[in-house]
This record gives C-alpha cells, structure tokens and sequence, in this order.
C-alpha cells in the first residue's frame, strides 16, 4: 500500500469509518482490495488442505460486483424502495416489506441464511412452484443440531429432525459457550445495567453491565463503540483487548437471538418503553389481566403475535396469599 493510502487508512477507526473511506476513495480501495488478497489466497490454501470424513473442503470465491448487483436486482422485488447502501441489519429493518418477506420466506441462523418459497397463490414476490406439489411439501429448512436423546455427546440423525422445529441453542460453537473466567462477581445484576446494544442480526436489545457508574468519557467512547453496530448475541470479544473499555464494560455471552430479553432492561431505574420478553418489538402488546397483575411481582410484556405463536406471559416473584389478601383490601 503507498505512503498516501497508509495515512488515509491510519485515520480510520472502525468497519464503517474504513467503509465508507473505501467507497468515497477509489484509489484506496483498489490498494485495500489488494493488500487483502495476499493474506485471503493464504488461507484459502491452507483452508483447502483440510479434510473432514475423507472430503476435501471447499473454497468459494467472494462474490464480484457485477454478482452482488444482480442479486440486489432480485432484492428490489421485495422491497423497490431499497437501495445498495442499505447494508446494515438497523438499516433494513426501515424497509417492512422486506421484513415482511424474510419473516415469512427465509430463515436466518449465525452461519446460514436460507429461502424457500411460500406456494401462496397471493403472493408477488415468488414465481409459481415448478415441483410436483407433493415433492415441494416434504422440502424444508435445513435443521440445527440437536443432542440425542441416548447419547448427549452425538447429536441426533439429520433424517429424525429434517422438517422438525428446531433453534441454535445446540449448535456446537454455542453449546460450549460459557461466561468469561474473569467476570467480576455479581456483575449481571440488574443494578448494574449501564447501556444497550442492539443485535445486528436480530434486533434484540441487550444490557451492557458495568460494576461501577461509567465516567462521561467512557459513556462517549461506549456509545461509539455501539454506534459500530458490529454487535450480535453471543459475540465471544465483542470488545477486543486493546480497547480501553476492556474488562470495565461486559455482556453476556450466553445469550442466542433465540434468548428472550434480559429483565434488566425492564428495571424502573431505567424507565425504557416496554418490548415484548420474547421478540424485543413494540408494537401490539397484550394487555396482562389483574389476576397476573396482581398475583406476580414482575409481569413481563406479549406482543400478539408471539402469544398466537403459544408463549404466554412471562412472570416472576409470585405473591404469597397473606399479601394478596392485604393487598386487595387496601384496594
């Protein structure tokens, strides 16, 4: 890379700073484009010689241009109103036609993004199904692992679970995902509830925690770091360890885009507008009987569309009779 090119790219902090540098300097991001692909035809020789099972992996090459162009063409079917800058997941979600479509066609897990088409005659998106219709039903998602039930450390046969429900809490990199040795004792404690990060994959929102109140610089460097949006449930290093709020700010790990939001987020010290438990939207919340109301401490927000789904509403603290008597008294 030139002297010149090394100067523009020293001034560029984070992903989306060297982004939109690259776009807006043509000459930067041939030299990028360059630079990257020494080290990328490396691991792809090195990757190319491993095996599993006797099978020689594979190596894909990145997509061109002209690839990514035609296939946000496609995308324009979804949503016209979408343009080829809208990168980012916060983004997107602006666009609820698109939403709509990956709602009801697609399945998004953290290495795979599936479609299949929907065989709704009202549909405009999805030509007509060219399989016989009885062939098309038995084609579904392809499923996550799952453990055996006989034996926990293999995992179930794909044709037992093929068309079947299932989530990533079992996929293998999730499942030995545990909390930092070194997290401070008591730190995800709803006291200690200092910010919010929002998924970048689904759009929960999750608590940052911090042992002691953040000092006004830390609050800006914080809020930096989120406006990143590189953040996504699970993330092992979301903070890297030269950054200077490393070891200071944490946040779970154990956490899945499946996962429900945290009851730290409910705590009236924080007074945020209330989201369903179970999805993180806002938007057609159920309104919780008196009996729930009055027999829980906490009776934590359904949006409709999860209820219709099957959950019901969340609870904690149940009350002891003696102080639901007092209580109704009083009323």
């Amino acid at each position: 890379m030139s002297g010149l090119s090394e100067q523009a790219f020293e001034k560029l902090k984070t992903l989306s700073e060297i982004r939109e540098g690259a776009n807006s300097n043509s000459h930067l991001k041939e030299e990028l484009i360059k630079s990257i692909k020494i080290t990328q035809e490396f691991l792809e020789n090195r990757t190319s010689r491993l095996s599993l099972h006797d099978l020689k992996f594979k190596i894909a090459s990145p997509a061109i241009e002209t690839e990514i162009d035609s296939l946000f063409e496609s995308i324009l079917t979804a949503e016209s109103q979408l343009t080829i800058n809208d990168t980012t997941l916060v983004e997107l979600r602006k666009f609820h036609k698109l939403k709509e479509f990956i709602d009801t066609h697609c399945q998004i897990r953290q290495y795979s993004f599936q479609i299949k088409k929907c065989n709704n005659s009202e549909c405009t998106i999805c030509l007509p199904v060219e399989l016989p219709i009885e062939v098309f039903d038995e084609l579904h998602f392809l499923p996550d692992p799952e453990p055996s039930i006989a034996d926990s450390n293999h995992y179930k046969d794909f044709s037992s679970i093929y068309g079947t429900q299932t989530s990533e809490n079992f996929r293998p990199s999730k499942a030995g995902q545990l909390e930092a040795d070194n997290l401070p004792q008591g730190i995800f404690n709803n006291n200690r509830v200092r910010e919010f990060v929002e998924c970048d994959f689904c759009g929960k929102i999750r608590c940052i925690y911090s042992m002691s109140a953040l000092k006004k610089e830390q609050i800006s460097t914080l809020q930096l770091k989120i406006n990143d949006n590189d953040f996504t449930c699970g993330i092992e290093e979301w903070m890297p360890p030269s950054h200077e709020l490393k070891g200071i700010v944490f946040i779970r790990q154990s956490l899945s885009c499946d996962s429900p939001i945290e009851s730290g987020y409910y705590s009236n010290r924080l007074k945020k507008p209330p989201i369903c438990y179970y999805c993180g939207k806002n938007n057609s919340l159920v309104e919780a009987t008196d009996d729930l109301l009055h027999g829980y401490q906490s009776v934590y927000p359904l949006c409709s569309n999860c209820q219709l789904s099957g959950h019901s509403f969340h609870t904690w603290g149940k009350k002891k009779v003696g102080e639901l008597t007092r209580k109704r008294k009083r009323e």
